[in-house]
Parts: C-alpha cells; structure tokens; sequence
C-alpha cells in the first residue's frame, strides 16, 4: 500500500515538472494516482465516457497521444506523448458534471 502510494507521488511529481495539468483516462484511475495527481495540482479525468468518439477527439484537440500503461511508460516516452490544452472548465447539467477542455489557442478564455 505505501509503495503503491510512493509510487504514485513519484509519478505525480515528474509530472508536475512537465508542467502537465490534466491526466485523461478512459479506465478508473487508481486512487493511489489520483490523489498524488491532485497533490500536485493536476486534475485526474477518469472513465472517459464513449472512448471510441472522445479519446481520439482529445487527442486532435491536445496533440496527445495514447499510452497504453504507466507502468511501462519511462520518461521520454512519455514525454513525447503530452499534449497541450488551454485549460479546463467544469459545467453541471442538471445532476451530471461535464468538463469543457480548450484548444491551446484560448489558453485563459472562458468557454
């Protein structure tokens, strides 16, 4: 379990220093990850609904690419999967919360 967490913090961290700020996952991210994530100032968006439409509409809005698995992710590589979004809203509609990425290009704007 602290391992698990060590880990995590570890992960959490080199990615703060890549100055990313949101993780999409179309799974369930591990809590271990997603509180290490928040620690840092980086919002976890888990269980990406319909993955066949929105996965590969935040890759062309991000320039992001796939990782199939941290655990077998180093450093470069995952370096040269990030993409860039001008930031992220959350908007309720009635009981459900939807998060609103930004093309990079309106990095500050509100949506």
């Amino acid at each position: 379990e602290r391992e698990a967490a060590e880990r995590a913090g570890a992960w959490a961290a080199s990615l703060a220093v890549l100055r990313v700020g949101v993780v999409v996952c179309q799974l369930r991210i591990d809590p271990h990850v997603s509180d290490a994530l928040l620690a840092h100032a980086i919002l976890p968006l888990e269980r990406l609904s319909n993955a066949k439409h929105a996965a590969p509409a935040v890759a062309a809005l991000s320039g992001a690419r796939s990782v199939a698995s941290l655990s077998h992710a180093d450093s470069s590589s995952l370096e040269e999967s990030l993409g860039r979004v001008g930031g992220a809203t959350l908007h309720r509609v009635g009981a459900r919360t939807h998060v609103l990425l930004l093309p990079p290009d309106r990095e500050g704007t509100q949506g």
